[in-house]
């Protein structure tokens, strides 16, 4: 029952909100829980009481650190830190001994799951307090449905204090939400999902590839990846608006970087927060030198890799982001900002590289990936067959909407939105519309980030 499906859209999600307004005080945040829990178990059964069992676990060893000082205080927090990441680490690794079993297969939205546990442990442990929240408002903070299976991961200190906020129904922001959540939809139903047909042809038999058709699936990948996940943001942003609780943006624009360094400021912002407050700043950040600020920013992007499978491929894709961002620390950075034109065609470049690798089964289908792009070879795919009028359409537009149009609409009038609220209630009847009749007709395509 992902965010894409009719049962959602059309049964769980009026369900839900009805609920929840209609109830009061704590009523509203036992429904809230309720229904979160219901959502995690419908789409991860086989797993969804193990997990929470070990979510109690961490928050017990979270009361016990709030109540412990000195060296007691550092043994309860690494007790609940190796809690989290040894469930993680499980759940990554025990598939590959053995992936029939369904208990065996990973836990929906595990990584998410586990950063939000460390991110518990972690602010609790520097705020120097006793445990601020109740073991439910825990729950709420790890099972909340609309960031549960693929985030953003919340701060547990921003979080509750949202939650705990006095809600009263607010027309303009429950509007906001559903045009939000529109906009997502839209990126992931009538873009992600019918270029993730030209991903899945290339991608899946890349001996039959000719140069051009390689480096049409690259791109096609490029703008699905972005439309897909950060379809999947603006819903969760949306519906967490609905139920009248705002969440961080997610990406910025990260297509209009010009540097690696800028990119991983502006995408998956909750993941890149996360690893600079928990593992960058920990290690020494950029206090200890040059020499060590670079191994830092080495072993951020080498977990970030890890963080995202067990696949070599991911490994060498973090390495890859955090080779280039050092080297733009080095110097590279201050050419770049010489000229935006030649850091954008830089930044795109490597990120297109990047997705290459990212979305290649294994590292060698990524070497030969990049053999079909880079070194003339005949097939019998090509781009012409691939570029049809719809994937030209959308390969345009998906461009031009990952924040160039946007960009140019904004030096036009000054303002990043002109206020043409009647123009934009319009639009968005007319995208759920065109998303829904998509849904109907067009074939069910995961979300990428389901996966991790």
């Amino acid at each position: 029952m992902t965010f894409n499906s009719m049962l959602f859209l059309w049964l769980f999600l009026p369900l839900c909100l009805a609920g929840y307004w209609l109830c009061h005080g704590k009523g509203r945040k036992a429904a809230l829980l309720g229904l979160s829990l219901f959502y995690w178990a419908w789409n991860d059964p086989y797993h969804v009481i193990i997990v929470l069992a070990v979510c109690l676990a961490v928050y017990g060893l979270a009361r016990q650190m709030a109540n412990a000082a000195g060296n007691s205080r550092k043994a309860w927090l690494g007790a609940g830190v190796v809690l989290s990441l040894g469930m993680l680490v499980f759940c990554r690794y025990a598939p590959l001994m053995d992936g029939s079993k369904p208990w065996l297969l990973v836990p929906a939205g595990i990584s998410f799951i586990s950063f939000s546990l460390v991110s518990f442990l972690m602010d609790l442990y520097r705020e120097q307090k006793e445990c601020p929240v109740s073991p439910a408002d825990f729950m709420i903070y790890i099972a909340f449905f609309p960031k549960l299976l693929m985030g953003p991961i919340a701060s547990a200190r921003d979080f509750s204090a949202a939650v705990s906020e006095e809600k009263h129904f607010d027309t303009g922001q429950f509007a906001g939400g559903v045009r939000q959540y529109a906009f997502g939809l839209g990126k992931k139903v009538l873009i992600a999902d019918v270029l993730a047909l030209v991903v899945q042809r290339t991608f899946g038999d890349i001996a039959a590839l000719t140069t051009g058709a390689a480096w049409v699936g690259a791109l096609c990948y490029m703008l699905q990846i972005y439309y897909d996940f950060s379809g999947y943001s603006d819903m969760a942003l949306g519906i967490s608006r609905m139920l009248g609780i705002e969440l961080k943006k997610n990406f910025d624009y990260p297509y209009l970087s010009g540097s690696i360094t800028e990119f991983w400021r502006r995408w998956h912002i909750s993941l890149g927060t996360w690893f600079r407050q928990y593992l960058y700043i920990p290690l020494g950040g950029n206090r200890r030198g040059q020499a060590r600020t670079y191994f830092n920013l080495m072993m951020v992007f080498l977990a970030t890799g890890i963080w995202h499978g067990t696949g070599m491929n991911y490994l060498l894709w973090g390495l890859l982001n955090g080779v280039l961002v050092v080297i733009e620390r080095m110097g590279l950075l201050r050419l770049l900002q010489k000229s935006r034109l030649a850091g954008r065609l830089y930044a795109g470049f490597a990120v297109l590289m990047g997705w290459v690798l990212f979305r290649a089964e294994n590292a060698a289908a990524a070497l030969s990936y990049y053999r079909k792009m880079f070194l003339p070879c005949t097939g019998t795919l090509t781009a012409v067959q691939l570029l049809q009028p719809k994937v030209i359409l959308l390969m345009i537009l998906g461009f031009a909407g990952s924040g160039f149009l946007q960009e140019g609409l904004s030096r036009l009038t000054g303002k990043e939105y002109p206020g043409l609220d009647h123009a934009v209630n319009f639009f968005v009847v007319i995208l759920l519309a065109l998303s829904i009749m998509g849904m109907v007709s067009g074939t069910f395509q995961s979300f990428i980030y389901a996966q991790f």
